[in-house]
């Protein structure tokens, strides 16, 4: 038995050295390795992993290029969060980090520590869509609201999930607490200290997204209760989980709904 478990052992550590994936990945660039400096003088690795190794505070950032727009990556870097460090970063050390994240996500898959599942940004545009009949449609307004919010990648922090790492407001219960002019102002100036960027939108869209978000209101225990019951099983629900636990499988159609109408 001793032998088995020696020559298993010796089998397994051939196999981790001589695997040839990432040592078939390009080198990093200039700019991406001026990145990678920053992350190590900084200490990311203390809070944050790659391919799940490193900190536990904040998520893996192997594949987070796709899901940090440029706004959030900016404000994060800049001015910190609750829990980050503002590290002040210049503009071209912000473009040096983010070009080296970007560079990491293309050498492979981090970890997954959810079970297949269908993304958040997916499920809430379904439930979304699922709110409509044909004695309520989906008003056009609505529609564009809910396309400005996926564009701008804003249900990334403001889940109703108890365990978003942003501790973002859940968009379901935010019409009625802010007001048209309330989502304006933050919009227009976002949360300093909690890395809400600023987005610089004309009135029609500020207009549409009020409208989408009064829709998300009025049907909000619809949509949570979605949340909560997408992973239901031995695994737990989706709704408790810290966004960045959710897997990244390939994005599943929504289902259809009514044609929009306008009011």
């Amino acid at each position: 038995m001793l032998l088995a478990l020696v020559t298993i052992f010796l089998v397994q550590t051939w196999l981790v050295y001589t695997d040839p994936v990432g040592r078939e990945s390009a080198p990093l660039t200039a700019e991406a390795s001026r990145g990678q400096e920053l992350w190590h003088a900084h200490n990311c690795q203390s809070c944050h992993q790659v391919y799940g190794f490193g900190g536990f505070l904040g998520p893996d950032l192997t594949n987070a290029a796709n899901q940090l727009t440029d706004e959030r990556l900016s404000v994060v870097l800049t001015s910190g969060t609750d829990v980050m460090p503002a590290f002040h970063m210049s503009s071209e050390e912000r473009a040096a980090v983010r070009t080296f994240l970007v560079e990491l996500d293309l050498t492979g898959q981090g970890q997954v520590r959810a079970a297949d599942a269908m993304s958040p940004r997916t499920l809430f545009e379904s439930l979304f869509r699922g709110t409509a009949t044909p004695d309520e449609p989906i008003l056009e307004r609505e529609e564009r609201g809910l396309t400005i919010l996926l564009e701008k990648n804003c249900i990334d922090c403001h889940l109703p999930n108890v365990g978003s790492a942003y501790r973002a407001a859940d968009m379901t219960r935010m019409s009625g607490r802010l007001g048209r002019d309330g989502l304006a102002a933050i919009l227009a100036a976002g949360v300093p200290g909690k890395a809400m960027p600023v987005f610089v939108l004309p009135t029609p869209d500020i207009d549409a997204i009020h409208a989408a978000l009064d829709h998300l209101e009025g049907h909000g225990d619809t949509v949570r209760a979605g949340f909560e019951n997408a992973g239901s099983g031995a695994l737990g629900a989706l709704f408790a989980l810290p966004w960045f636990e959710y897997p990244r499988p390939a994005e599943q159609p929504a289902p259809t709904s009514p044609t929009p109408t306008d009011s």
